[in-house]
């Protein structure tokens, strides 16, 4: 079960061969540097991966000079008790054994108890189970934040996303949970206490999300920045979760900015990137070459309805060709002989945001590492429900499962034989993986494949563009 990848998420009980370092707690949101050790924790929400698997894409297009480790460590069902309560399993295997520099943690889901809040409820006393969650998640919280941070670890806290207990939809069978939306917005408070009181940082998914679900279901009540069970946000809430996260680190729009002076064949400003090579034809064409210290942030079909909630293109998506003096005419862009568009000189001398258009080289290129990325994930997502299984069983099973893999591999089996017997051995397809250890390398060694392409698709390439005029009828 042992697992060493030198980079981003974990497997089940992973080890990470990465210098830390112990880092001051600040109060003001900040980046992510080189070298840091980022460990993201949390329930299904960041079990799935996906708003970590945006930002830690970010990060590789926009900074591929960073060396940073990932390492998802969220648990589907997790709750801020229990995860203080295993701290020997949950804690001290599964988040300090990778020497985090940086944790987020994101609970609140669960720790409320939503079925408290479903009207008719059956369970006992639902309103003193209530006040009681909310005040367990209050001491947990604040000792999971104190562990961390005695580590040397630098604590960012996540405001819950919402659970949507407004939106209308026909036919729903699943009772609403009224009312859970405000636990989780004393959760957020709460949070805002902690982070002044602990010198955390702070980044909002509550509010933001919250505030969208409330606009936008004004005109449309079956409108959810979440999904139809209205607990887990789709790949739109992940990105507007991704968003946030990035906006509050302080992060900015620049990916590159390139001002050509078609007159005189210079460039008069440049960011972010090295021109060479100009050449220009008066009144023809003008061509250089640039090399990008970043890539574009590329976005699924999925996800792009979130464009529209948040400002991500303008705030953090901005790779700028700009080409001045040049004649009224209709002009083409090309890069690598490829032509990428059509423009008139005012567009042009305004400037184009070429993150925006898929055909170049460099969203296409971003696109490649947004794919691993995706097929890692997919691969992490296995590894996590294979320990939430060890976790939930934990007290249960006595052996450790790192250093003990037969014993881990006649728990599994056992678990195997009664998923047959109940038929729902299809929901359990990492089991058979992790019990046969060819699978299980071959696993792993698609985990490490990935990695290594990552790396070597975000570096930056040199590409020559050429802006020629466009002859009538063309």
């Amino acid at each position: 079960m042992n697992r060493i990848l030198r980079y981003p998420f974990s497997g089940l009980l992973a080890l990470l061969l990465c210098m830390a370092t112990n880092r001051h707690v600040l109060a003001d949101a900040a980046p992510f540097k080189s070298d840091d050790v980022v460990c993201w924790i949390g329930d299904s929400i960041t079990h799935f991966g996906t708003y970590p698997e945006q930002i830690q894409l970010f990060y590789e297009t926009r900074f591929p000079d960073r060396s940073i480790a990932y390492f998802n460590c969220g648990s589907n069902g997790d709750a801020a008790s229990p995860i203080v309560d295993k701290r020997a399993f949950r804690i001290d295997r599964d988040i300090l054994a990778h020497k985090p520099t940086v944790a987020t943690i994101m609970l609140g889901m669960n720790d409320i108890g939503r079925s408290f809040y479903e009207p008719h409820t059956t369970l006992h006393d639902p309103e003193g189970n209530k006040r009681s969650r909310l005040e367990s998640y209050d001491q947990k919280m604040q000792m999971l934040i104190q562990i961390l941070q005695k580590a040397g670890v630098r604590v960012i806290l996540l405001t819950p996303s919402p659970y949507d207990d407004t939106m209308v939809q026909p036919n729903d069978r699943q009772p609403i949970a009224v009312g859970a939306n405000d636990a989780l917005r004393q959760c957020t408070a709460k949070m805002r206490q902690w982070a002044e009181q602990y010198h955390c940082d702070l980044v909002d998914f509550h509010d933001r999300m919250t505030a969208i679900n409330a606009e936008h279901q004004k005109a449309d009540p079956s409108f959810t920045i979440v999904s139809k069970d209205r607990i887990h946000p789709g790949p739109v809430g992940n990105l507007v979760m991704a968003y946030a996260f990035l906006k509050d680190s302080g992060l900015t729009a620049c990916v590159s900015q390139t001002t050509i002076d078609a007159a005189t064949a210079t460039a008069t400003s440049s960011e972010n990137c090295t021109i060479t090579k100009i050449q220009a034809a008066p009144g023809q064409s003008v061509s250089f070459e640039s090399l990008e210290k970043a890539l574009p942030f590329p976005v699924t079909a999925k996800a792009k309805p979130a464009l529209d909630l948040v400002p991500f293109t303008q705030d953090l998506n901005q790779e700028t060709l700009a080409i001045t003096h040049l004649p009224p005419a209709h002009w083409r862009v090309s890069i690598d002989a490829a032509a990428v568009g059509d423009f008139d000189q005012q567009q042009l001398a305004a400037g184009i945001n070429l993150a925006t258009l898929p055909v170049t080289p460099q969203y296409q290129q971003a696109e490649k590492v947004m794919q691993d990325l995706e097929a890692l994930n997919a691969l992490v997502v296995m590894d996590r429900r294979v320990f939430t299984d060890f976790y939930g069983h934990y007290g249960q099973w006595k052996f450790d499962p790192d250093t003990d893999r037969p014993q881990a591999v006649q728990a599994i089996n056992q678990l195997i034989d009664q998923a047959r017997k109940d038929n729902t051995l299809k929901w359990h397809d990492e089991w058979t993986t992790f019990v046969d250890d060819k699978a299980q390398a071959a696993h792993v060694k698609q985990e490490q494949d990935l990695l290594s392409r990552i790396d070597k698709n975000k570096a930056p390439t040199p590409h020559r563009y050429v802006i020629a005029r466009l002859k009538p009828g063309e």
